[in-house]
């Protein structure tokens, strides 16, 4: 009866492992498409930002506007200057 219990628990804690290891590899999946994400908004910010203090305008207030995909974060195309170097971006 302990050898079988024993086995069972071994068993157990093998599929356990498995399960785990599958799950971690997803999260890091997502992670790494998150960081994606987070770098391009963080550069896109940066443009808005440079953008609006090279015209002199105040940034746009976005409380109030909804944003429901990483593309409405996005200033049309050719709305405000990129840098030059992407140095200049940080």
């Amino acid at each position: 009866m302990f050898k079988q219990d024993v086995s069972g628990h071994g068993r157990g804690i093998a599929n356990h492992r498995a399960i785990l290891s599958k799950t971690i590899k997803k999260i890091e999946g997502e992670l790494k498409k998150a960081r994606k994400l987070y770098a391009g908004l963080r550069q896109g910010a940066v443009v808005i930002k440079r953008g609006c203090e090279v015209s002199g305008r105040e940034l746009p207030c976005t409380k109030r506007l909804k944003f429901n995909r990483a593309k409405d974060f996005q200033p049309p195309r050719g709305h405000f200057p990129r840098p030059a170097h992407p140095a200049e971006a940080r």
